[in-house]
């Protein structure tokens, strides 16, 4: 089992995320519904990975994602987004992103996603 940090900043997909990732076995230790307080929330929570939506309010999933990788080399970052175009998707990339998903997604796709990294 595995602890995941659910950022995005609608309710709905924070619940849909973690009901996916509680039927794969794994818990969700950490929710956010913007990117402001995430690097605070990480050292606090300590997860195994974080989803991160693209667009939110306050600090875009690129910036944090970058924010979080510099400030941990090994944090696996899955963005869960339903903005894709390839610019995009190539800044979150190299922004410490390791899977950029599509909206909506499904638990098949999740589990994918979280298997990458091994």
């Amino acid at each position: 089992m595995s602890k995941f940090f659910v950022v995005d900043d609608s309710k709905v997909a924070r619940h849909f995320i973690g009901k996916m990732l509680n039927e794969l076995g794994h818990e969700v230790v950490c929710e956010a519904d913007d990117g402001t307080d995430v690097l605070k929330l990480y050292s606090k929570c300590k997860p195994d990975f974080v989803t991160i939506d693209l667009e939110m309010p306050k600090v875009d999933g690129i910036t944090v994602s970058n924010t979080l990788s510099k400030a941990d080399t090994n944090a696996k970052i899955i963005m869960i987004t339903s903005i894709i175009d390839k610019k995009r998707t190539m800044q979150a990339l190299s922004s410490g992103v390791h899977t950029v998903l599509q909206k909506p997604i499904t638990t098949e796709q999740l589990k994918e996603a979280i298997n990458s990294f091994n």
